[in-house]
C-alpha cells in the first residue's frame, strides 16, 4: 500500500525501465503476447485463385474435459467432472485487392455446440447432445487505402492491437476481448473486431495514428450456463441484471510511433468507454421478498501513456506505462467505486538458446482512490512463459505460469502442438486455476480445471 506522499513507487521504475530500453548499451530485448482458450487463429495463407484474391481458413473440433468438480457452493451446471464443451468451429478469411492502393478484407467465425450441461435443483445435471447452439459472429469487414504521400486508411470492423503487455491491457485500451474461458488463450487470440476508423500518416519523424470508433461494445463474457460466467453468485438468485448502453458510443484515440536507437517508442492519448462494464445496484431491497436488481453501464475514461521495446542480440526489452483517469475497479460482485489508476509492466524475453524462448513480465495497477471513505493499493501481476520447438517448428511446446494483476489468482497451463502434414494440427491444452481470495472475480473458478484436445484443418 502507498501513500500520497510517495505515489506509487512503480510508476517511477517503469518509466526509468522506458528510459532505459533506450539509454544502456549492455542491456538486452525481445518480444510479445497472451489470453482465451488454446484458439490458433494463425492458419497459413490458402492458394489465389487469381493474383488479387487470396483465401485462408480453418476447421477445428475441440473437445474440453473438466478434470474437477466446480465449487458446490456455485450454482454450476455441470456438478461432476466429464466434458465440459465440444464445439466445432469453421473460419473464413477473403482479401481482395483491387489495386496497389485500395483493397478489402471479410472474415466471419461460426462456433457450433454439441453439448451443454443442465442442472434443475435436486436433480443432478443431466449432460444433452445436440446442434442446437450456434453462433456466427463477423470478424474483419474493412478496406483499406493507401494514398501517394503515405497516408493509409482502414475503416470498417478491425483489430486495434496496442501495447507490449502480454496479460495486463495498459495501453492496448481499444479492442475489445473475448473473456469466455479466461487464462486459455493468449491475448493476441482474444482481442476482438471492433468498429472504427483508422488513418495514419507521416508527421516530422514518425508515424501518427487516429482511430474513431462508434458503438464498440464491450468485452464479451460467458453465458449463465457457461463454465466461467462472471456472475455466477448472482444465478438463481432472482436477481435482475439489465445492460445499458453507454451514453457516448465513439471513442477517440490518438497514438504516436517513433523508432530511435534500434527501438520502438509509442505515445497514446484516449477518451473511451471502459471495455470492462461496471457492475451498478439499481434496488436494492427494502422488504422481505423483494430482489435486487443490477445494471452493467461502461463507465467514460481517459487515458495517457507509452510503450517501448528494444532488442539487443538475442533479448528483447519492453515496457509500458499508463495513467487511466475517472475509472473504476470492480474486483467483485458488489460494485464499483471510482477512482484513477496507473499501469505499468516490464519485461524481457530472449531466444538465443537453440530452439527456446523464454520470457518474463512483471506488471501492476496502482488504485488511487476519489472516494475519501476507500484507501488506495496496488495489485501486481506477473507471467513465464517458455517455449520449445522442434522438427523444423512442427513441433511447439510451450509453458505458461501466470498471476494476473486484475482478476486475481493464478494460472498454470501447459501447450502442446504437432503439424501432423501439411494444413493439419494436432493441439492439446492443460490448464490448472489456483485461487484463495474470495473478492477476485476468478475465485469460483478454480476448481474449473480443464483438457483441452483440438484437431484443425487449415486451408
Amino acid at each position: 500500500m502507498f501513500s500520497d506522499s510517495h505515489r506509487p513507487r512503480f510508476f517511477y521504475i517503469v518509466l526509468a525501465s522506458v528510459l532505459l530500453c533506450f539509454t544502456g548499451t549492455t542491456i538486452y530485448a525481445q518480444e510479445q503476447d497472451f489470453f482465451d482458450i488454446v484458439e490458433i487463429d494463425d492458419v497459413p495463407d490458402g492458394p489465389s485463385t487469381n493474383s488479387k484474391l487470396d483465401y485462408r481458413g480453418y476447421v477445428q473440433q475441440k473437445l474440453k474435459y473438466g478434470t474437477d468438480t466446480p465449487d458446490q457452493n456455485f450454482p454450476f451446471e455441470r456438478d461432476q467432472r466429464g466434458i465440459s464443451q465440444f464445439r466445432t468451429d469453421f473460419f473464413a478469411e477473403i482479401r481482395y485487392q483491387f489495386n496497389d492502393s485500395f483493397q478489402v478484407q471479410i472474415s466471419g467465425k461460426n462456433e457450433l455446440d454439441w453439448i451443454e450441461w443442465n442442472r434443475e435443483q435436486p436433480r443432478e445435471s443431466e449432460q444433452t447432445w445436440g446442434a442446437d447452439k450456434n453462433t456466427f459472429r463477423l470478424k474483419d469487414a474493412f478496406l483499406d487505402l493507401t494514398f501517394s504521400n503515405d497516408i493509409w486508411l482502414r475503416i470498417g470492423n478491425q483489430v486495434l492491437a496496442w501495447g507490449e503487455s502480454e496479460s495486463l491491457a495498459v495501453t492496448d485500451i481499444l479492442s475489445t476481448q473475448d473473456l469466455r474461458e479466461p487464462g486459455q488463450a493468449e491475448l493476441q487470440d482474444i482481442r476482438e473486431q471492433i468498429p472504427a476508423a483508422l488513418i495514419s500518416a507521416p508527421v516530422l519523424q514518425g508515424t501518427l495514428n487516429t482511430v474513431l470508433t462508434w458503438s464498440a461494445g464491450a468485452d464479451r463474457f460467458a453465458n449463465s450456463r457457461d463454465e466461467f460466467y462472471p456472475l455466477i453468485a448472482l444465478k438463481n438468485s432472482g436477481t435482475e441484471i439489465e445492460t445499458h448502453s453507454p451514453d457516448t458510443k465513439w471513442e477517440l484515440a490518438f497514438k504516436y510511433d517513433y523508432r530511435i536507437n534500434g527501438g520502438d517508442l509509442s505515445f497514446v492519448a484516449a477518451e473511451i468507454n471502459k471495455n470492462t462494464p461496471d457492475l451498478v445496484p439499481t434496488l436494492t431491497p427494502t422488504n422481505p421478498g423483494q430482489t435486487s436488481a443490477f445494471q452493467f453501464s461502461q463507465r467514460r475514461q481517459r487515458f495517457f501513456g507509452a510503450s517501448a521495446n528494444r532488442a539487443i542480440n538475442s533479448f528483447l526489452f519492453r515496457a509500458e506505462l499508463g495513467r487511466l483517469r475517472d475509472t473504476s475497479q470492480n474486483n467483485d460482485v458488489t460494485f464499483s467505486h471510482q477512482e484513477d489508476q496507473y499501469r505499468g509492466m516490464v519485461g524481457a524475453e530472449y531466444s538465443g538458446w537453440n530452439n527456446w524462448t523464454i520470457s518474463m513480465e512483471y506488471n501492476f495497477i496502482h488504485h488511487r482512490s476519489n472516494e475519501d471513505v476507500r484507501q488506495n493499493s496496488t495489485d501486481s501481476g506477473y507471467i513465464f512463459r517458455s517455449q520449445y520447438t522442434a522438427l523444423n517448428e512442427k513441433l511447439s511446446n510451450q509453458f505458461w505460469f501466470m498471476k494476473l494483476a486484475e482478476e486475481g489468482g493464478r494460472i498454470a497451463r501447459w501447450d502442446l502442438s504437432y503439424e501432423l502434414r501439411d494444413n493439419w494440427e494436432l493441439s492439446t491444452t492443460l490448464v490448472n486455476y489456483e485461487n484463495d481470495n474470495e473478492a477476485s472475480t476468478l475465485y469460483p473458478f478454480r476448481n474449473n480445471d480443464t483438457v483441452n484436445i483440438a484437431i484443425k484443418y487449415g486451408f
